[in-house]
């Protein structure tokens, strides 16, 4: 009897500690970790596709096989940029971006690594990608490999410029109309898909600016020829069938071994990364390589008749085209164009995106295509 208040007291006291203790825990839970990448809750994307026929309207030399396929892959940007797009407020000014070979959108899109997801990461800075499976890769449309061409190729990307141009392309699960409205839009090509860009630009002249990556058409290295020369031999042999050998055949790899494709591509790239995009890697059309030399030839003719703004950025370790070989040879290409930019990015492979330096491949990126309008 005599103990009642003290205990009453201590009962207090432990219920007392016992809330701050909560209280502390939860504030730990809900705070903030310091150093912590900041959320990006504004950053969204939406599945498109577009239709399309494999002709070739181009001056580059190559066969195709005048089927319809449907292009597949994604449009990444700003939640805010979309809605004032549906409203009617601003229109989008995206850039389509086009992987090079053994890749397909994961080069622009690696999910799995948010720190190597270039387009997510360059939506964080206000941009719009859209970042698709080519003609022949992913889950696009394949071809026969022998009936895919850069000149084909181009002509498909303009039948996706203008898609996007006029809002006849599926943007999410269902086609609603009018799709997100396009304004301006930049063509960015990375490695082989440079020649794709470049014949679409100077070809249809249906784009307001060129972003090229990795490729310079006369300034490709001893490794590259080399590789090349490996891919038309499998080639020259009928190739693989694509998807596993479920698909269709005439496609082979360009580096024809894991350590092939290491050393082409990916000089200081995070070991994990470097595993995953190994993985990754894929089988590219035959008919790709087998027109190349069409693709140089024309580039050389007439890349001096663009005019629309050109960004050339090079990785200065690429094993494949590396500078200044590739960079000086490409840039007199466009002696005629007075809004040339040449960026060469110190510690970085030909795999770009990829590399520990991909922030500062972004950065420069971003700050060109903001200075003209994107």
């Amino acid at each position: 009897p005599g103990g009642g208040p003290a205990r009453s007291s201590l009962s207090y006291m432990k219920r007392t500690l016992l809330i701050l203790a909560l209280c502390c825990t939860s504030l730990a839970i809900v705070a903030p970790v310091a150093g912590a990448a900041p959320s990006k809750p504004d950053v969204t994307e939406r599945r498109v596709s577009f239709s399309v026929v494999n002709d070739n309207d181009t001056a580059s030399q190559g066969a195709t096989d005048h089927q319809p396929y449907t292009i597949k892959g994604h449009m990444v940007g700003p939640r805010s940029a979309f809605r004032a797009a549906r409203r009617g407020e601003q229109p989008l000014s995206p850039t389509l971006y086009l992987h090079g070979l053994s890749y397909s959108s994961f080069f622009w899109h690696l999910r799995e690594f948010p720190e190597y997801d270039y387009a997510a990461r360059m939506a964080d800075r206000g941009h719009v990608s859209v970042v698709i499976d080519r003609l022949g890769y992913g889950q696009s449309g394949k071809p026969e490999g022998m009936l895919d061409s850069y000149g084909g190729q181009a002509t498909v990307v303009n039948q996706i410029t203008e898609d996007l141009r006029s809002g006849t392309y599926r943007f999410g699960s269902s086609r609603s109309k009018p799709e997100p409205p396009v304004d301006r839009l930049a063509l960015a090509g990375h490695s082989a898909s440079v020649f794709i860009a470049q014949i679409a630009a100077y070809t249809f002249d249906n784009v307001d600016a060129l972003l090229l990556m990795s490729l310079g058409d006369l300034g490709a290295s001893p490794t590259a020829v080399l590789g090349f020369a490996a891919t038309q031999s499998v080639c020259s042999s009928g190739g693989r069938a694509a998807d596993n050998g479920r698909g269709p055949g005439g496609y082979a790899r360009f580096g024809q071994t894991e350590a092939d494709f290491r050393a082409f591509h990916l000089f200081n790239v995070e070991p994990r990364v470097a595993d995953r995009a190994t993985r990754l890697r894929t089988l590219d059309p035959c008919g790709e390589s087998g027109t190349a030399l069409q693709a140089i030839a024309t580039d050389v003719l007439s890349t001096n008749t663009i005019d629309e703004p050109v960004l050339l950025l090079y990785g200065e370790n690429d094993a494949l085209f590396p500078p200044p070989q590739s960079s000086v040879t490409q840039s007199l290409l466009y002696a005629g164009n007075d809004d040339v930019t040449l960026e060469i990015v110190p510690n970085t492979p030909h795999a770009v995106t990829l590399a520990r330096t991909a922030p500062d491949v972004r950065e420069r990126i971003s700050a060109w295509l903001k200075d003209r309008g994107f």
